[in-house]
């Protein structure tokens, strides 16, 4: 499978990443199907189906989020499919804004929702996964701002936002912040951070790179890293409780599709 595809140091142009990404897949799924759907359904009448699992998530790109022809898609969302179908499990995703993901799985709607960084409440209520997706938390600024993240007097004085439901937004109202907005997602943060409404955003460095690169301001906003926060599926305890073997084959194919990816391929 390695020697089908190519890496930046081969002749460019050759094959599509696209393509590259399908065939990585495909191989590692056939494998995790070969090593890991048996163990996974041993618990289940011989010949019966796996119970279908339900997730939620937001859209939210590059993790998720609908194409022009209405696919919804994106980095977090790839990897969760390709888990699932990895060990021959059905899985479901409801797309909802984000704080009634989170609601819908501790009420026992849905068995869990991605993609979800880790903090005190989540670990108390879930179980959560490998990580399903790289994720950085940045802090932006215009670039006339002349705040300082990281000083004393920016947490007390200067007004500071994130979107609702965040992780991020948690974290900040834990931390004794300044919270001046929390709108509904990540484009509406940008806005307010654009129009003067707050001092700083704390933000997804891939979502909000994204919307930055789109809309042509990556010279009009300062980035300023701040801390690792990688994503990974955030399973109910009941779910984990009641299902064992569905979130360890999980983990197992996630672990083993990125091996595959980071592994990296081979020139001819």
């Amino acid at each position: 499978m390695r020697g089908m595809m190519d890496r930046e140091e081969c002749e460019p142009g050759t094959i599509q990443r696209k393509a590259i990404r399908r065939l990585v897949a495909l191989g590692v799924m056939l494998l995790c199907v070969l090593g890991l759907a048996a163990n996974v359904v041993a618990g289940d009448q011989q010949g019966a189906t796996p119970q279908e699992v339900l997730l939620t998530t937001h859209e939210r790109c590059p993790y998720g989020c609908y194409d022009e022809a209405g696919y919804f898609d994106g980095t977090a969302v790839r990897m969760v499919r390709q888990a699932f179908e990895c060990m021959g499990i059905s899985v479901r995703i409801l797309v909802v804004p984000w704080k009634r993901a989170q609601k819908m799985a501790w009420d026992g709607h849905v068995d869990g929702f991605f993609a979800a960084s880790h903090n005190a409440e989540r670990e108390h209520k879930g179980v959560f996964s490998e990580v399903v997706a790289g994720q950085k938390w940045n802090w932006y600024l215009l670039k006339t701002s002349q705040w300082d993240p990281f000083s004393p007097e920016f947490r007390s004085t200067a007004s500071v936002g994130a979107f609702q439901g965040a992780n991020m937004l948690h974290w900040l109202r834990e931390n004794g912040y300044n919270i001046g907005a929390a709108p509904r997602s990540p484009a509406l943060l940008l806005e307010m951070l654009l129009d003067g409404r707050i001092d700083a955003a704390l933000g997804s460095d891939q979502a909000m790179g994204l919307l930055l690169e789109e809309r042509g301001l990556r010279e009009s906003v300062r980035e300023l890293a701040f801390r690792s926060m990688p994503l990974a599926v955030c399973f109910t305890r009941d779910f984990a409780q009641r299902r064992p073997e569905v979130v360890r084959g999980f983990n197992e194919c996630v672990r083993r599709i990125r091996a595959a990816m980071d592994s990296g391929p081979e020139c001819p």
